[in-house]
């Protein structure tokens, strides 16, 4: 579908403002992250799984030969079912719930961020009758996190005045070890990812649907909306820098970002492309599935590159940082979408 000039304009406009917000609430959380690869804690302290066997292949040191893995190609994501998860608090804190699902054995490695949230989502799951078949919720007025084996679903409401023209995200997040340090990782180690100057690829694929969505009329036209993204964050710990790299899939606006930077720096820096812009489709409300797979190295490298003069251009000092797969509202808006089959790939020169 072709979008007008005016609406791509008034999206690129309030993009800065939307977007500004989560950098707001998730600077805890990223500059947690800096700080903690700065300080240079042993990973084996500082990474430690706890619980399930698959999370002692990794302790017990199985892959200590991360290079050798790396040139046959490599996964940044630990193996883990989506089938339970955690909550993290509307604020950073560093902490994490209770362990959420019907697998009581099995602690998680990933987390839903409820950034912008009116209330926070109950640490009780509802396990819909049968609570052996991994499918349960938890929801409130506002949002609804619903799982079903690894397929999660993800409900916003935002029609409440409290929301005014805030953005509230709710996003599915691997844990990143050096922001959460007392919770099973869902991340390589950051000492084992390559550097983006000896990387070959780094291919994200997830599968999306958008069931519904809805903006309203609260806010300033182009301001409120629903939306979904794949989004990464890269941490650059010679010049103390972090950068966003968002890849919008679905845009409620029907707005097109070509390298739409919303963070300029002098420290924190972020940039959106429609998922059209690498050659993909982006989500249609009901119009089914899209199994994503897209090699991002090329368009980070030259967004860095060719970014504002502030930015460290050495491709030699920026690693990935984390990632965030999921979905978020501005103003008055409403979403249901789904979200499954999420991995992130790579491969060093």
């Amino acid at each position: 579908m072709l979008r007008s000039e005016k609406n791509a304009e008034a999206a690129q406009q309030t993009a800065t403002s939307v977007d500004c917000q989560r950098q707001k609430v998730v600077r805890g959380e990223v500059w947690a992250s800096l700080r903690m690869a700065k300080m240079g804690q042993p990973l084996a302290e500082k990474e430690k799984h706890h619980g399930s066997a698959q999370n002692e292949v990794w302790s017990r040191g199985e892959f200590s030969s991360p290079v050798v893995l790396q040139r046959a190609g490599f996964t940044y994501l630990y193996p883990a079912s989506l089938a339970t998860l955690y909550t993290a608090p509307a604020t950073y804190t560093g902490d994490l719930s209770r362990p959420l699902g019907e697998e009581a054995d099995f602690l998680p490695s990933w987390h839903i961020a409820q950034w912008g949230i009116a209330e926070e989502l109950p640490a009780t799951i509802n396990c819909l009758g049968n609570c052996h078949d991994n499918t349960w919720q938890v929801a409130n007025a506002y949002a609804t996190v619903a799982v079903t084996d690894d397929t999660v679903t993800l409900r916003q409401d935002a029609r409440d005045d409290s929301f005014g023209c805030r953005e509230f995200d709710l996003l599915l997040e691997p844990n990143e070890p050096l922001t959460y340090p007392h919770f099973p990782r869902g991340l390589l180690p950051f000492a084992y990812r390559p550097f983006l100057a000896d990387s070959q690829t780094l291919v994200v694929t997830a599968t999306q649907e958008v069931e519904a969505a809805k903006q309203g009329t609260r806010c300033p036209p182009g301001v409120d909306l629903a939306t979904t993204v794949l989004g990464l964050s890269f941490l650059n710990l010679v010049a103390e820098q972090v950068l966003f790299y968002q890849l919008i899939t679905y845009d409620s606006r029907g707005a097109l970002f070509t390298g739409s930077w919303f963070f300029t720096g002098p420290s924190e820096y972020g940039v959106s492309d429609s998922v059209e812009e690498l050659g993909f489709p982006s989500l249609r409300v009901q119009g089914g599935p899209i199994a994503y797979r897209i090699d991002v190295l090329p368009r980070v490298q030259a967004t860095i590159v060719n970014g504002p003069e502030s930015l460290d251009k050495d491709l030699r000092h920026w690693k990935l940082g984390g990632l965030y797969i999921g979905s978020a509202t501005n103003g008055e808006a409403q979403i249901v979408s789904y979200h499954s089959a999420i991995r992130l790939l790579g491969k060093i020169n």
